[in-house]
């Protein structure tokens, strides 16, 4: 960190792996700017504090460009196949659930998934045993979760 920029942005506070901040900014791997710390997105999972390496706008071009190259970016299908992976399914096989149910809800009948991000039914699984249960409405499936799978909540009437 040279004197001008010391005399600018502050005493240095950190310079590992390649990343320089001080108390108000940092540099950005990229474009080399030294920036305000709202110039750098969150990292998720991470505290308010830990920041990005590159600034959004870099970030935003480094995506851009990936996407005219064909790399990195998946169609919505490939994205549902990768969800069905974590439950053991195949595409086939969820279309045999859905077959199998009539394409309804197996709690209320409803056909439409009720969220307006995912146009399918929910997959229903045991957490326990990670069996496939059958496939529900976005409301039914947030239901049972909020009661914890316990059947004993689920089917108790409610104290009045």
């Amino acid at each position: 960190m040279t004197e001008e920029e010391i005399e600018q942005y502050g005493k240095l506070l950190s310079a590992h792996y390649n990343c320089v901040t001080t108390a108000t900014h940092k540099k950005c791997l990229a474009c080399e700017k030294w920036l305000s710390y709202n110039n750098f997105q969150v990292v998720k999972g991470h505290s308010l504090s830990q920041r990005a390496a590159k600034c959004a706008p870099c970030v935003s071009t480094y995506i851009k460009r990936r996407r005219e190259q064909g790399l990195g970016v998946r169609t919505p299908e490939q994205l549902f196949e990768k969800s069905l992976r974590k439950y053991g399914l195949t595409c086939e096989q969820y279309d045999q659930l859905m077959s199998d149910q009539n394409g309804k809800c197996v709690i209320c009948g409803n056909t439409s998934s009720g969220h307006t991000k995912y146009k399918r039914l929910c997959v229903d699984h045991c957490h326990e045993t990670a069996q496939v249960r059958g496939l529900l409405y976005h409301l039914c499936n947030a239901a049972i979760g909020m009661l914890q799978d316990d059947p004993e909540l689920i089917e108790k009437p409610p104290n009045m």
